[in-house]
C-alpha cells in the first residue's frame, strides 16, 4: 500500500524474489501480481538436498553417463540417409548411449529452461551452470532480430517433449518440439515496454531447439538452435 503526498492509497501486489550474492542480499526480480501468480503453486525448496527435482535430474544424468559413447562414433549407429521415426531412432541409439533416452533428453530441456528463466533477471554471465554458453543461450534470451529486446518467461512448463529428427553428425544432434507454458513476451529493457506475447496471462508456445551432444558426463546436451521462442 502506497500513500501519495495527496493522502490518495494506491494498493500494490508484486513478488519480490530475494537471494544472496556475494555473501548479501539482493532483489533477483520483481514481479507483478498475474505475473507471478506461478509462485503460489510452485514448488518449495527449503535446501539444497529436499529438491527432489534437481536429485532425480542428477540421477538420470548420472545413470546416462554409465553406458555412453564417444560423441564423434554416434555416427556409426546411425545411417546419414536414416528417415524413419525420430523417437524411434533415438530409442534404438539408447541401447548403446544413453544420452539419447527421451528421458534423459527431457532432463537436459528441463534443467535448460530452469536456468534460462533465472538468467531473465540478472546478468547474461550470471547464470546456472545448467544454461547453455553465452553465445549460444543469447537466442533464448533474446530471440528478435535487434538482439536486444529479452524474452520474459515466468513459471515455464514444459507440456510435451517430441524428438522430430536425429542426425548423427559429427557432432551428433537432437532436435526437440516442445509445447512451453507460462507467461511469456518479449520487452524492451530499456522502456519495459511489452513488444509481444502477454505478461498478464499464461500462454503456450511451440517451439524447436536442436541439442547438441558433448562428452560432458553432466551437461552432454548444449542449446545450439532455438525457433519459435516469441510468444504471439
Amino acid at each position: 500500500m502506497l500513500r501519495s503526498d495527496e493522502g490518495e492509497v494506491a494498493r500494490v501486489s508484486e513478488y519480490w524474489t530475494l537471494g544472496k550474492r556475494a555473501g548479501d542480499w539482493v532483489v533477483f526480480s520483481i514481479e507483478q501480481e498475474r505475473e507471478g501468480a506461478h509462485h503460489l503453486s510452485a514448488p518449495l525448496v527449503a535446501a539444497p538436498d529436499s529438491d527432489d527435482a534437481r536429485l532425480r535430474a542428477d540421477a538420470v544424468m548420472e545413470v546416462a553417463a554409465t553406458d555412453d559413447i564417444r560423441a564423434d562414433r554416434v555416427g556409426e549407429f546411425l545411417s546419414p540417409g536414416f528417415s524413419g521415426d525420430a523417437r524411434l531412432a533415438a530409442l534404438d541409439l539408447a541401447l548403446v548411449d544413453g544420452r539419447f533416452a527421451p528421458d534423459v533428453l527431457a532432463t537436459a530441456v528441463g534443467e535448460v529452461i530452469d536456468a534460462w528463466a533465472q538468467a531473465i533477471d540478472g546478468p547474461d554471465e550470471a547464470r546456472s551452470p545448467r544454461a547453455p554458453r553465452p553465445r549460444r543461450s543469447r537466442r533464448l534470451l533474446y530471440p528478435t532480430a535487434s538482439r536486444r529486446d529479452r524474452l520474459v518467461i515466468r513459471g515455464a512448463d514444459v507440456k510435451a517433449t517430441t524428438i522430430v529428427a536425429v542426425t548423427p553428425g559429427p557432432p551428433p544432434q537432437v532436435r526437440v518440439q516442445l509445447d512451453v507454458a507460462g507467461v511469456q513476451y518479449i520487452e524492451d529493457r530499456d522502456t519495459t515496454e511489452v513488444l509481444a506475447g502477454n505478461k498478464r496471462k499464461p500462454t503456450t508456445t511451440r517451439q524447436i531447439w536442436t541439442l547438441r551432444l558433448s562428452d560432458d558426463t553432466r551437461r552432454p546436451w548444449t542449446v545450439v538452435g532455438a525457433e519459435g521462442v516469441i510468444p504471439r
